[in-house]
């Protein structure tokens, strides 16, 4: 019982301590009005304002507490000897980082109390934030463009200002388009083009552009066809990279198809498993050919715009459209022609069909040749829809290669998927 008691304000302790001699640390001796024993104490005395729990009583200490911060800032930029330290080149400046972390620690120390956990976690980031902050200075001044800072606050305003105001239903005569779900697609498809930029801007060319490529592919690997072709458009030296990513979101596609059947079905799983981990295997070791070509890693072509609102757009509208071109066709085929809606509904929402196919399997409403041969259908609907695109968005080498490429994975899984049979 007493240890329960005693935890929270060793957790304090604890917390006041560790930030304290980082604090102590970050300046020259007795350059400031807060050490690690000043520390230690604030975050004490949150605990104890939590430990006795009295509202009026709270209020005195906070206002005792942060009226003592700033009086310490006071005392620090006033005093004569910090002066000449500063005159010195010794110290470049006083800032607010000490007392900012003085009140955070109080606050810390508050919250230990009841959920040391919580404070420990916070107490972690703040630490983090003090430990890195001279390349944080340095990143946000010197590696930050004005405009990477508009494209970021454009993506913030789209996705928390419009989007959770767009109507989420369907408002056209034929029930197909609900102004929410493009709203979805063209924040993915502006999000994933602003990605790629930070991605290749950190990375390089090479492996930045491959990891928007994957984790890209991971929410739409359709939106990455039409969003790569134009970093090969605004710079030719980065074809080779960008078939990589193509090719690596066609694999992050491939592998949530797997894991779709492993959780629903799978025996059919069992089936379609070497075809594709054949097809997924080739886009892998052709990539990793491809990115080991020579060219510019980590020099960022002036010409790419972090964030084209206007190619976003445009491409949203072309799939949009084709989508709704889709969805129409489906709606006027009728319910009995299964084949040839699981074949247009792969051309851009290959997840959902896959589901309802391993679905209808796994409750017998599906023979198993119908059901390989649906998968069949879909695969092959979503690399076409992939190839349609590209010829649309980037008739140049690019795509000439990217299509090949398709063309000999679908070939090669195909071949092994009879091969199997046999």
């Amino acid at each position: 019982m007493m240890m329960d008691q005693i935890k929270p304000f060793a957790v304090a302790l604890l917390i006041g301590l560790i930030i304290g001699i980082e604090r102590e640390h970050s300046h020259p001796e007795d350059s400031q009005a807060f050490g690690v024993r000043t520390f230690i104490l604030l975050s004490l005395m949150g605990s104890l304002a939590a430990y006795l729990h009295q509202p009026t009583l709270d209020i005195v200490i906070s206002v005792f507490v942060f009226g003592l911060i700033i009086a310490g800032y006071f005392r620090t930029t006033g005093r004569k000897e910090l002066k000449k330290i500063h005159e010195q080149g010794i110290l470049q400046g006083v800032g607010l980082t000490t007392e900012f972390s003085a009140g955070a620690v109080y606050c810390l120390g508050y919250i230990a109390y009841d959920d040391g956990f919580l404070a420990t976690v916070i107490a972690v980031f703040v630490l983090l934030i003090l430990v890195t902050r001279k390349r944080l200075r340095v990143f946000s001044r010197r590696q930050i463009s004005s405009q990477e800072i508009q494209a970021a606050s454009i993506l913030l305003v789209i996705g928390l200002g419009v989007l959770p105001f767009l109507p989420d239903k369907l408002i056209d005569p034929w029930q197909l388009f609900n102004p929410h779900l493009f709203g979805l697609l063209f924040l993915a498809i502006a999000s994933i083009q602003f990605g790629g930029y930070v991605a290749v801007r950190v990375m390089g060319e090479r492996l930045g552009i491959v990891l928007t490529g994957f984790f890209g592919g991971l929410v739409s690997s359709t939106a990455i066809f039409v969003t790569v072709p134009k970093l090969v458009c605004d710079d030719p030296e980065l074809c080779y990279p960008a078939i990589a990513s193509s090719l690596f979101a066609v694999v992050a596609s491939l592998l949530q198809f797997l894991l779709i059947l492993y959780f629903v079905s799978p025996e059919l799983l069992g089936r379609i498993a070497w075809p594709v981990s054949t097809m997924m295997a080739i886009a892998v070791l052709t990539s990793i050919i491809l990115i080991r070509e020579k060219i510019n890693s980590g020099v960022l072509p002036h010409t790419i715009n972090p964030l084209d609102l206007k190619a976003a757009a445009r491409f949203s509208l072309l799939l949009a459209g084709m989508i709704f071109l889709v969805g129409l066709t489906r709606k006027y085929l009728g319910v009995n022609a299964f084949q040839a809606l699981n074949y247009l509904g792969g051309l851009f929402d290959t997840h959902s069909v896959t589901f309802a196919t391993a679905s209808l399997f796994s409750n017998n409403h599906l023979t198993l040749p119908s059901a390989e041969y649906a998968l069949g259908l879909i695969t092959l609907a979503s690399f076409s829809s992939k190839i349609v695109l590209l010829w649309i968005t980037a008739r140049n080498r690019f795509a000439l290669l990217t299509t090949g490429l398709l063309i000999l994975m679908l070939l090669s899984g195909a071949g092994v998927f009879y091969y199997t049979l046999s």
